[in-house]
C-alpha cells in the first residue's frame, strides 16, 4: 500500500510539472514595432462618479541609440482616427533582467 502510495505521488508530480511546462506563458519581446497600446484615462468626481477622461494609443517606431544602448520611439495618438501621432519619449527592453525602461523626449541628449 505504502508504494502504491508514493507511486501516485510521484506520478502526480510528473505530470503537474509537465502541465505547467505546457501550458506556462512563453516569453516575448514587448519592445515590438508591429505592437501597439491603448490607455483609457479616467477619474472620479465627487460621490463617487466615475468618468472617462480620454484615450490615447500608443506604438513604437524607428530606433535611436543613447550610451550604447538602442531606444525605440514611442509615438502617442490623442486623435481616435489614430491619423495623428507625436514624439512621446523613448523606450528599451532589456531582455536579460527582462524590464522596460522609459525615458521621456526631452530627457535625453
Amino acid at each position: 500500500m505504502l508504494i502504491l502510495n508514493k507511486l501516485k505521488t510521484t506520478l502526480l508530480l510528473i505530470l503537474l510539472l509537465v502541465s505547467a511546462q505546457t501550458y506556462s506563458q512563453q516569453p516575448f519581446q514587448i519592445a515590438d514595432t508591429t505592437k501597439a497600446w491603448h490607455t483609457l484615462y479616467y477619474g472620479v468626481y465627487p460621490w463617487n462618479v466615475m468618468s472617462c477622461f480620454g484615450a490615447r494609443a500608443h506604438k513604437l517606431g524607428g530606433e535611436v541609440e543613447f550610451n550604447g544602448d538602442t531606444y525605440h520611439f514611442v509615438y502617442e495618438s490623442h486623435d481616435s482616427l489614430q491619423q495623428e501621432w507625436a514624439y512621446a519619449g523613448y523606450l528599451r527592453e532589456d531582455t536579460i533582467e527582462r524590464r522596460c525602461i522609459t525615458h521621456p523626449i526631452l530627457t535625453m541628449e
